[in-house]
């Protein structure tokens, strides 16, 4: 078990694995002043990357800096009890050193990157019928995420740490799941029945004789289902057709579906000119109205005038 005190020293001052082993090999040599050139040869790391982080370590008094033909780093924490925490990380480090390396591991990837996916991944959007390959998304970005942190050590990676690592990715995902699954009612459930809807009927387009009406294709058409129908009159189509092919299936309608919409009703053969109304009509309509509006103002002042 990795002491508070030292948990609190890893959280607050060691970003990552290099740091820690920056902090442990200046710790136990810390009456040397180092390059950054003498670390990074030391750790087999990266010149330019050791600079970075020898600079971010010295901000946090951790690091004594010293100015000359080059910049020297000697080990020299601010306080005792920063370096009293250092010496008990160094102890805790020849002891349990894959827990310590699994606690900085792991805690840099809750933190940061596998929050940032879960809390930014859609919510409340998939429901039954939707394609479920737009899950698996989320958990090839943690994989990824987590090869990229595994990689980036340029150690190899303790058992415990890799543990870890994997039960941060799967707990992640889950989470990821839940959050986009949409509840089964309101509009999460109408949603869900669209889409069961829509699952059968393009299943019954890929057939030549589908559980379909003609009169449903609007509807069809409404749920994105527009191409399926083309698709199905030039495959199967034809002025007349057989009647559906239940097999072993419920049936759902015995129509004969064509592909084709009825035309809306438009009422009996001349039924609109009942209602034609001519220009001349019109006019009279007009003048019988501006008749008796007259009437009706001479009406108001005859009874103006009786006393």
């Amino acid at each position: 078990m990795i002491p508070p005190a030292v948990r609190r020293f890893l959280d607050q001052r060691v970003d990552d694995v290099e740091q820690l082993e920056i902090v442990l090999l200046l710790q136990r040599h810390a009456d040397r002043s180092w390059s950054a050139a003498d670390v990074a040869d030391a750790l087999r790391l990266g010149t330019r990357r050791v600079e970075q982080q020898l600079e971010a370590l010295a901000s946090r008094d951790l690091l004594d800096v010293r100015l000359g033909g080059d910049v020297r780093y000697r080990f020299k924490p601010a306080s005792d009890t920063l370096a009293s925490t250092a010496r008990q990380l160094a102890e805790c480090y020849r002891d349990r050193r894959p827990e310590v390396v699994s606690f900085v591991t792991t805690r840099g990837l809750n933190d940061h990157e596998v929050l940032t996916i879960v809390v930014t991944w859609p919510k409340d959007w998939w429901t039954p019928g939707r394609s479920v390959l737009v899950l698996l998304v989320p958990l090839v970005l943690l994989i990824l995420l987590a090869l990229a942190i595994q990689l980036a050590l340029n150690r190899p990676v303790p058992a415990g740490a890799s543990a870890g690592i994997s039960t941060t990715v799967i707990a992640a995902f889950v989470a990821v799941l839940l959050r986009s699954r949409a509840p089964d009612r309101g509009p999460g459930r109408l949603a869900a029945d669209v889409q069961r809807m829509r699952r059968f009927a393009k299943r019954e387009l890929t057939r030549p004789r589908p559980q379909l009406e003609d009169g449903w294709i609007p509807r069809l058409r409404a749920i994105g289902l527009g191409k399926a129908i083309e698709h199905w009159r030039a495959t199967f189509g034809a002025a007349f057709a057989p009647p559906p092919e239940f097999g072993g299936a419920v049936p759902i309608t015995t129509a004969r579906f064509t592909g084709v919409a009825p035309m809306p009703w438009d009422g009996p053969e001349g039924w609109l000119f009942h209602y034609f109304v001519s220009s001349d009509d019109a006019q009279d309509e007009n003048d019988e109205d501006d008749e008796d509006d007259e009437d009706a103002e001479e009406g108001d002042r005859d009874g103006d005038a009786e006393p």
